[in-house]
């Protein structure tokens, strides 16, 4: 039962019965399974939505409680147990004013409590008690705070509560007294017997109560309209919130409930592996097969998620993720089931999706990779910090797939063996002139002078990379067989015995990789050799990607673009003498490079924020990563080493 009195300029006070459940966090799926009429996360008689309590975040809701303490300075540690006392939702529909979370120790002694607010202003705030007096033991202690968070537009936001709770036997209650100074303003009660949680008592509660849950704003409503109208109470402003502990309560409206529907009537089509959406109101899909890896959870922390995604595809999947509006407990794990079940995907290119593909479309075409360009899109990746590259890379600074050549194999073992692989393929003769297009930050230049001894030059278009690998090769004392020049490769002049490029032909463009091959083919000698590392897209998905613009070339590579190996084999034979005369694909490696890299990138995010970096850009990283190691862990990527010579005539 419910009390609310006024104590303050006009009296006023009412009486509603209000049934809530006190449900133990531990147990709550245990709960669930036994009774249909009790769903977690489902639209039931009875509905305990968990995303819809305390803050959005990726955890349950037991851990969202546990990290919350932790921030105020309280051990998890010291919390045995957490039972929370709130209202379900009546099929998903139900306004909650307040809920309590009663946390206790492993004597299990009560030690705090959590009052978890929510005006009707969608706005939540959580009030952390501390026992200020005992009362005897039990459940029942006393707690002060100060009054944070506007709930009534007839109170302003000052003065303090008292929070008496007190566990019986029998039952509860709670008692809230509001008031300035000496001065008393409102007393609030909630008083109730306990009633064992079986099936038949929940029978029991939708018979005596079927509605009561869903009436609780309309009562809210109808006393502030007799407060107004009747007793002529003035409506203090809405102040903004003040308090880090108050947030905004993300509102699904028609057009996110619009976009809802047809993403997850979409994803009902979802053949491999199993997927479950937590919602923004708490509520819960599965989709696929239940029992089937790979099994992924998407928390959806913010309603746009769904219209950005619908219209946006896998561009606007990735820019939710990075904006925050979703979480999932296995990233790539997810993203390597989306691509599972990439024929499914296919499908958004229909009707006014086709419209966002052709403007994407248009954006490339006006991004390709002349000179200017080229320089311009180098730069948006490469020359953000080197300091932050070395956040993730080995010691030798190489960014590109390792190999790893037996179990237990580091990282930077993996880059030395990568690399003395296309040295041997490319068989440099003795004295040979090596170019390298393509520095990076110069770890295989230095590889290259140091094992074999011959004179390199290499080319970069980016001034940070520049500028590190000159002082490498500088501190080596390699600068009399080293030359590093900031140059396109279109600018190249001279004549080599070998030329090799790691992982720079994605940089090229699709427009420009005959240039690219003619170039090679015009400044090598004719029993030369091109040795290149290159990222390639499947066969099967290439004529599609060619068409259109992926997340990857907005975000992180502006300009790139992969080619596929029946793609590369052709614009090699249709614009020069080569022929292919070795390829291996070593794509397997770069989804353990790749892990390896966001392991560090993880281990140094704190380190990566302090060089002004904001989450925004670590959360895009860190999809950057999971996006292209689930790619290559599917083989929708691969990584040729392949080794051109001009072609014999006979």
């Amino acid at each position: 039962m419910v009390f609310h009195k006024r104590h303050a300029q006009a009296q006023h006070s009412f009486t509603y019965s209000y049934p809530m459940f006190l449900l133990d966090l531990d147990e709550v799926e245990e709960i669930a399974s036994e009774s249909w009429l009790f769903g977690l996360g489902s639209r039931r008689f009875f509905s305990f939505l968990e995303g819809e309590y305390l803050f959005p975040g990726e955890e349950s809701l037991k851990s969202r409680v546990l990290g919350f303490l932790e921030d105020q300075g309280i051990s998890s540690e010291e919390v045995s147990n957490i039972e929370l006392l709130t209202v379900p939702k009546f099929f998903g529909l139900g306004f909650n004013p307040v809920s309590f979370y009663f946390l206790r120790n492993k004597e299990g002694s009560l030690k705090w409590s959590l009052a978890e607010v929510n005006n009707t202003f969608r706005e939540r705030h959580i009030y952390l008690l501390e026992p200020s007096e005992s009362s005897g033991g039990g459940m029942a202690f006393v707690s002060s705070s100060e009054k944070v968070f506007h709930v009534s537009p007839f109170f302003d936001r000052e003065g303090e509560y008292e929070f008496r709770i007190e566990s019986r036997s029998d039952g509860l209650s709670i008692r809230i007294h509001y008031r300035k100074g000496e001065k008393p303003l409102l007393t609030a009660t909630l008083d109730g017997a306990w009633i064992e949680f079986t099936s038949r008592s929940l029978r029991s509660q939708l018979i005596r109560h079927p509605w009561v849950r869903t009436l609780t704003m309309a009562r809210i409503h109808y006393q502030a309209a007799l407060l107004y109208f009747k007793k002529k109470l003035p409506v203090k402003p809405k102040p903004e919130p003040i308090s880090p502990q108050t947030t905004a309560i993300p509102k699904m409206g028609f057009r996110d409930r619009f976009f809802k529907k047809l993403l997850t009537g979409y994803l009902k089509n979802l053949s491999r592996g199993a997927l479950v959406f937590i919602h923004s109101d708490g509520t819960r899909d599965c989709f696929g097969k239940s029992d089937e890896q790979p099994r992924a959870e998407v928390r959806v922390h913010n309603p746009r998620f769904y219209r950005r995604t619908v219209l946006g595809g896998d561009i606007g999947f990735g820019e939710s993720y990075t904006a925050g509006d979703w979480s999932a407990d296995d990233l790539t794990c997810l993203l390597r089931l989306l691509i599972l079940n990439r024929d499914l995907m296919k499908e958004y290119s229909w009707g006014p999706f086709f419209l966002f593909g052709a403007l994407g479309r248009t954006v490339n075409r006006f991004r390709t990779n002349t000179r200017k360009r080229s320089e311009k899109n180098v730069a948006a990746h490469y020359d953000l910090n080197n300091e932050f590259f070395q956040m993730f890379l080995d010691p030798s600074m190489t960014y590109s797939c390792g190999f790893f050549s037996h179990d237990g194999a580091t990282l930077e073992e993996a880059q030395r063996e990568k690399i003395d692989r296309i040295l041997s393929k490319a068989e440099i003769p003795e004295d040979g002139r090596v170019l390298e297009i393509g520095t990076g930050w110069g770890g295989l230049a230095s590889r290259l002078a140091q094992k074999w001894d011959c004179p390199v030059t290499s080319i970069t278009l980016s001034k940070e990379q520049l500028a590190y690998s000159r002082k490498l090769i500088e501190e080596a004392k390699l600068s009399e067989r080293v030359r590093i020049d900031f140059k396109d490769y279109r600018e190249i002049s001279g004549v080599y015995d070998r030329i090799v490029s790691v992982e720079m032909l994605e940089a090229v463009g699709q427009r420009h990789l005959p240039v690219f091959f003619k170039k090679c083919q015009e400044i090598l000698r004719p029993d030369g050799k091109v040795v290149l590392q290159v990222i390639t897209l499947s066969d099967k998905y290439y004529e599609a990607y060619r068409k259109g613009r992926d997340w990857i070339q907005k975000h992180i590579f502006p300009g790139g673009f992969l080619p596929s190996v029946e793609a590369l084999d052709r614009i090699i034979r249709d614009s020069t003498d080569f022929t292919i005369t070795n390829l291996e694909d070593i794509g397997p490696h770069y989804a353990t490079t790749i892990r390896e890299w966001r392991k560090r990138f993880i281990a140094n995010r704190d380190r990566i924020l302090g060089l002004g970096f904001d989450e925004t850009f670590c959360r895009k990283w860190l999809y950057y990563f999971a996006y292209c190691e689930a790619a290559f862990d599917t083989r929708t990527l691969g990584v040729q080493q392949i080794v051109l010579e001009r072609r014999r005539m006979s």
